[in-house]
């Protein structure tokens, strides 16, 4: 079972977003053992159909996952929706993403942590539907590779969570929290693994600056992005 050394759901009422860094996720042995395997995911990502050439810097998967009356089970793989209010660059059409593998979605170490994430929500929603996005992001000296290609934004849902899974020879990558009117309530760099940010996407906006490589070898920064609607 995963348990936290910080108070997630506190911060999440009182501020709207909760930064936990890796460390103070506490794993048991089974869960570090699921928790590398997952990992390796990230290594088998297809490109983002919907970023043409030469921008080919997002390599990604999607699932959905249903949690009702204590249960997580996956959902028939389908396409992936956002407004255009909410995504200026590919909101308003369907996106369908290659699904995340069976090996992947099973994983023990990612239920338990959509389980653990859950419970940190507010307690009056009896049900929640819950999309989850494996995504790489890639740097190079011809490509930057930009996490949020369409700037400041909310996903348009209750709540999103972002893991960190890992982050190889990156420059950049800072992500920031903003009020509606603007104003920064958060900027930092997520940097070791299951270094996490949770938030209200309602009430908040987001942002991740640009990556490139720190020297002549590509960089790379994987995360777990996961999204939250009452059912």
């Amino acid at each position: 079972m995963i348990s936290a050394r910080h108070l997630i759901s506190t911060d999440l009422a009182e501020r709207g977003f909760c930064l936990l860094r890796g460390p103070e996720l506490v794993l048991g042995p089974g869960e570090r053992a699921a928790l590398s395997e997952l990992a390796a995911a990230w290594d088998d990502l297809p490109a983002d159909p919907y970023l043409a050439e030469p921008h080919r810097y997002r390599f990604r998967r999607h699932a959905r996952y249903r949690f009702a009356g204590g249960e997580l089970v996956r959902q028939p793989d389908g396409p992936y929706y956002q407004s255009a209010e909410d995504n200026r660059l590919f909101g308003g059409t369907e996106r369908t993403f290659a699904p995340v593998t069976p090996e992947a979605g099973s994983n023990p170490f990612l239920a338990e942590l959509l389980r653990f994430n859950i419970g940190q929500l507010p307690a009056s929603a009896t049900g929640w539907d819950v999309n989850i996005h494996l995504v790489r992001i890639v740097g190079s000296r011809d490509v930057v590779g930009e996490p949020v290609p369409e700037g400041v934004h909310r996903d348009g849902f209750a709540y999103v969570s972002m893991h960190l899974m890992k982050r190889e020879n990156v420059v950049g990558g800072e992500t920031e929290v903003r009020g509606e009117d603007g104003s920064h309530l958060l900027k930092g760099v997520l940097e070791q693994p299951l270094d996490s940010l949770y938030l209200d996407d309602r009430a908040l906006l987001h942002y991740t600056s640009p990556i490139s490589p720190a020297d002549a070898e590509p960089a790379h920064r994987d995360m777990l992005l996961v999204s939250y609607d009452r059912n």
